[in-house]
């Protein structure tokens, strides 16, 4: 393998005419292309480490033995001990979580509209249809989505999400450190 030499017309091969005109163009579209790449796997591993101090950092006191029972009466067949303790380490680090979430949308009067629901779903048809897509077929498509209920549900948890999240940048000083890939995929 050769390196191939870095010229124009090599430019309008990857990119097409007149989209990157020199080496630093080249380098610019190549940054926005790994950026569009790796920056939702880094801000999802913000939001894990973000969440994991939340829950590390937070006390909350859950009546455990109340709940304990409860998941047991929950089931058809009762759990054995060392199953009930599993479960419920799960059910309660499950339920500490909602109850700071639910904390975090009080105090900073998050909600989610139905508008921004409808929105959000036209948004996403488009960018999946692209932009040959007419409007009605945006339309079509994204009414077919907001008829399914759970589809709904989901856009509606992933809009909580992204409120959530640029609450917490905001109440936190975030500091960006750049890794080598092989660190950043660990």
């Amino acid at each position: 393998i050769v390196p191939a030499e870095v010229y124009q017309e090599w430019w309008h091969r990857i990119y097409g005419p007149g989209k990157v005109n020199n080496i630093e163009d080249f380098r610019n579209r190549v940054k926005q292309e790994l950026a569009s790449v790796f920056g939702p796997q880094a801000d999802r591993k913000l939001q894990n480490d973000i969440v994991e101090y939340l829950m590390h950092n937070t006390t909350i006191t859950l009546p455990e033995s109340f709940l304990k029972k409860w998941l047991n009466m929950a089931r058809k067949e009762p759990l054995n001990e060392a199953q009930l303790n599993v479960e419920f380490e799960v059910y309660s680090q499950s339920l500490k979580w909602r109850l700071i979430e639910d904390k975090v949308f009080k105090d900073n009067n998050i909600s989610v509209t139905h508008q921004e629901v409808s929105d959000y779903t036209h948004a996403l048809v488009q960018g999946y249809l692209g932009q040959g897509a007419n409007e009605e077929q945006v339309h079509a498509t994204a009414h077919r989505i907001l008829d399914d209920e759970k589809e709904v549900n989901r856009i509606y948890e992933r809009l909580y999400d992204m409120k959530l999240m640029d609450v917490l940048k905001k109440a936190y000083t975030i500091e960006n450190k750049e890794v080598p890939r092989s660190e950043f995929e660990k």
